[in-house]
């Protein structure tokens, strides 16, 4: 007998509003490759500061990176934010965003530190204070307390301005971030099964004269099967959803059901429901504005990939049992 699994899933887009998954996006990202200073949270707040050279007890001591101890008195103020493992992994980034800022003689300062403030508060809704919820919200959910957050700022000012002389903005990517701003929404119904026969069900079903709406809301292992189907309006040039339904709503009718879409873990059809033209406002009056959000884009990615580096390059021995290392292991 085919069973219907009975807990939602969502293989096909995020399962929150656009405004949280931008939170969450922009705070992963930045959580995932370390936000914290390696010093006390009442150090001078700059990246290039020197390091104290005083010698450690070997109790005091939890983990060597690159041959410098990582101590319970730098580490300690930190913990009550994030697991152990994480805290290293930030204290190992900051030290090494500090020799690189050293060695290319950038300095980060409150200048820096403010700018990224901002930056991440636009970004998360053009409200002011519907942005300030938002990361609120956010940093609750990712344990970001004040001293981890001030150090996220810091981090990332530091990591965008190492990137900076690295940050292409190409016609193919104007291109696409005018498409995903300005152009057609597709508005559709999804129905996801785990399996072909049980797309074959679905089909049957559709075929036969059940509403899509209906067989989505008893077959498909997608959320929006609690909507029947329904998705937000999707654009085209939107990665956030899988390039077999982006590419095979273009090419439907509308009324018109798809054939099956392998997707990364089961299958899909979808019924294209209608077609909300885009604004479509010359290229020039909208280049600036696209530029800056494509760069923005752009630097993050090459943030990440540093970042990530930084971190994997490290020589790591963590002494303390019962550190998970590499975090997540």
């Amino acid at each position: 007998m085919r069973t219907i699994p009975t807990t939602k899933t969502n293989p096909c887009r995020p399962n929150h509003s656009a405004r949280a998954a931008a939170a969450v996006a922009i705070l992963s990202s930045a959580l995932t490759i370390g936000c914290a200073t390696a010093e006390p949270a009442d150090h001078h707040r700059t990246v290039v500061a020197s390091s104290s050279g005083a010698p450690q007890s070997a109790s005091n001591i939890i983990a060597l990176a690159d041959g410098q101890a990582i101590t319970w008195d730098t580490a300690r103020p930190l913990l009550s934010e994030a697991a152990g493992g994480d805290i290293i992994a930030e204290i190992v980034l900051h030290r090494a965003l500090r020799r690189e800022c050293q060695d290319r003689s950038i300095t980060i300062g409150d200048t820096e530190i403010e700018r990224e403030r901002r930056l991440l508060l636009a970004q998360l809704h053009e409200d002011g204070d519907t942005a300030a919820q938002l990361l609120e919200e956010v940093r609750a959910r990712r344990r970001l307390g004040p001293r981890r957050y001030a150090r996220l700022l810091e981090r990332n000012a530091a990591l965008r301005a190492l990137v900076a002389d690295d940050v292409p903005v190409t016609a193919t990517a104007l291109g696409q971030a005018y498409d995903l701003r300005y152009g057609d929404r597709y508005e559709i119904r999804l129905i996801v099964t785990a399996s072909l026969q049980d797309m074959a069900t679905a089909q049957e079903r559709i075929e036969a004269g059940t509403p899509f709406g209906e067989v989505a809301a008893a077959l498909s292992t997608d959320l929006s099967a609690q909507r029947g189907g329904v998705l937000d309006p999707i654009s085209a040039a939107d990665p956030a959803y899988p390039a077999a339904i982006r590419d095979a709503m273009t090419t439907l009718r509308v009324g018109e059901v798809s054939r099956p879409l392998g997707l990364e873990h089961g299958y899909a059809i979808i019924r294209l429901e209608s077609v909300v033209q885009g604004e479509k406002p010359p290229m020039e009056e909208v280049e600036a504005s696209l530029t800056d959000s494509v760069r923005l884009h752009q630097e993050r990615l090459r943030m990440n990939e540093l970042a990530r580096s930084l971190v994997a390059t490290a020589d790591v021995s963590v002494l303390e049992p019962g550190i998970n290392w590499p975090p997540g292991r």
